[in-house]
């Protein structure tokens, strides 16, 4: 019987490739071997490669035993003439990817292996070089193959840590926040506002603001309405607040019900951060800084369950944005505002129409004056007014009826401006 190499040698000899010989030779022991379909009785052997030479592979993930068996059964029997047979095809054990067939149609040039890159992408990656890669090695990328980014590129996150979700906190940034009542000192307990949208809580509180952020002893906290809430009812909601430089997160599942209680409380070195919900399904965000005072950079709360590892990075709306929110809770008509009227029909009464920023709260919210309205009717001399009647909000317009001390002329124009500060309240 002929040896497995006689018989690749007389194959050689008889077709013209670019195989040489000595490719096959050097295969040594590392073979496999397999009935040649058609060949003579004895003669039924071909040389494959072993499978711990093919990557892990089996060899029938490569070219076709059968194919490749009636290609050369098809030269040893003297069924082709010299040069038909074409093995230039197949995989040899230099070869770096498989066959064609293997390939869904495509050659084996179009591929190109990530060990074989050397710092240079090849026709299907998507960059010129590792440069453009941010310096990169190649292997830290995916190939075109695959159906997802490779999670070592997202800093070992999933990609949902990249999707950022809306803050529910107004006023949520203290590096650059919202303070038009221009806190700063002690407030006393439960409901005395701070800066805006943050009230004292249940033992008063000392705050400070600074460009590092809020400074804060004792307790604050956030209120959110039970309206605005409902829509959470029975969803995960993680509250996050970064108190000197630390992130500190409380998770729980929202319950409205009428009985206070705790849906998640952190401590933290200094005190504790906690979810809480009131007796009247208003939802409380409390940061408490008893233990010692802290600085307070920024604070969110977020739909969702995460812990500090997969808490998405924090976003400032910016101040634009977050004056907006706080402005429908709170707004201060700031001395010299000009303001137009007129008197009613029994000439006791004047209307007052503000313009406001955004829509507020509610339509009739709580309103205090530090001084007067101070102007002139046409023809009636100057004007102080200093009793209010009543207020309403209509869309972005405000309306505030003042009495007069002695009567007017009816549906008489009015032109002022305000002396001191109007403030307008809708806040929790």
């Amino acid at each position: 019987m002929a040896t497995i190499k006689d018989l690749l040698s007389s194959m050689i000899a008889k077709i013209h490739t670019k195989v040489d010989k000595e490719d096959f030779e050097a295969l040594g022991d590392n073979m496999f071997t397999v009935d040649l379909e058609g060949a003579p009785e004895g003669d039924g052997e071909i040389v494959l490669l072993n499978a711990d030479l093919l990557g892990g592979k089996a060899a029938d993930n490569f070219a076709t035993k059968d194919y490749v068996s009636a290609k050369i059964a098809d030269a040893q029997l003297g069924g082709g003439e010299s040069g038909d047979i074409d093995l230039s095809g197949f995989m040899l054990k230099t070869d770096t990817a498989v066959n064609s067939d293997k390939l869904g149609g495509k050659d084996a040039s179009e591929y190109a292996l990530k060990t074989s890159l050397d710092g240079k992408l090849g026709k299907t990656e998507q960059a010129a070089d590792s440069a453009k890669l941010g310096g990169a090695d190649a292997d830290s990328y995916a190939l075109k193959t695959d159906t997802a980014p490779n999670a070592e590129k997202l800093g070992g996150k999933a990609p949902e840590y990249y999707l950022q979700p809306r803050n529910l906190l107004d006023n949520s940034y203290f590096r650059k926040l919202v303070n038009q009542r221009g806190a700063n000192g002690t407030f006393g307990a439960w409901g005395g506002y701070t800066i805006d949208r943050w009230a004292a809580y249940a033992n008063g509180a000392t705050i400070g603001v600074t460009d590092d952020g809020l400074s804060l002893q004792n307790a604050i906290f956030q209120a959110i309405s039970a309206e605005d809430m409902s829509r959470f009812q029975g969803k995960w909601l993680t509250f996050a607040v970064k108190i000197n430089g630390v992130v500190y997160v409380a998770c729980g599942l929202f319950e409205q019900t009428d009985i206070w209680h705790m849906v998640s409380r952190t401590d933290t070195p200094y005190g504790y951060i906690c979810i809480e919900v009131q007796n009247d399904n208003k939802l409380f965000c409390v940061i408490d800084s008893s233990i010692s005072a802290t600085t307070v950079e920024w604070a969110c709360l977020y739909e969702g369950a995460y812990t500090a590892e997969t808490l998405p990075p924090y976003v400032p709306k910016g101040y634009s944005a977050e004056l907006l929110e706080c402005q429908r809770y709170y707004y201060k008509f700031q001395n010299g505002t000009s303001v137009y009227g007129y008197t009613g029909s029994s000439g006791t009464s004047i209307y007052l129409a503000f313009e406001l920023p955004t829509i507020m709260r509610l339509t009739n919210p709580t309103v205090s004056m530090s001084s007067n309205i101070y102007g002139a009717f046409g023809g009636a001399g100057a004007t102080s007014l200093t009793s209010i009647s009543s207020s309403k909000t209509m869309g972005k317009q405000f309306e505030l009826v003042m009495s007069l001390s002695s009567g007017l002329s009816a549906n008489t124009v009015y032109a002022g401006w305000v002396n001191g500060t109007i403030t307008v309240s809708a806040d929790l």
